[in-house]
């Protein structure tokens, strides 16, 4: 439980979170949604994952990261529902896209 709780006590994490619940997306997407390093967000995202909190599938070249649906059997639908009611939308599909395409960077459509 203390690291559920250490996981969610960044601002970073916490945005990941809220972009996740988006839709399933990769670290490019992200890197691009938050205009951060990759490096910064995919060390995150690891912290995340040993929390429980999010899941990542590997597709061909990229690697997929999506939301858990429970931890240790307990359901995340309130956790979800906090994050989405206290943290502010990030996501603008036009800006990523322009990073990306300024960074050469191709993703897929997930």
């Amino acid at each position: 439980m203390a690291d559920l709780f250490s996981a969610l006590a960044h601002p970073l994490r916490l945005s990941l979170l809220r972009l996740l619940l988006q839709r399933p997306m990769c670290v490019s997407r992200l890197a691009a949604a938050l205009d951060a390093p990759q490096p910064t967000v995919s060390r995150n995202l690891a912290i995340l994952r040993r929390a429980g909190l999010v899941r990542r599938q590997q597709h061909e070249a990229f690697v997929r990261y999506e939301l858990a649906e429970d931890v240790q059997g307990q359901p995340l639908r309130p956790l979800w529902d906090l994050i989405l009611a206290i943290v502010a939308d990030l996501y603008d599909e036009e800006t990523v896209e322009c990073r990306l395409a300024a960074q050469g960077i191709r993703t897929p459509p997930w």
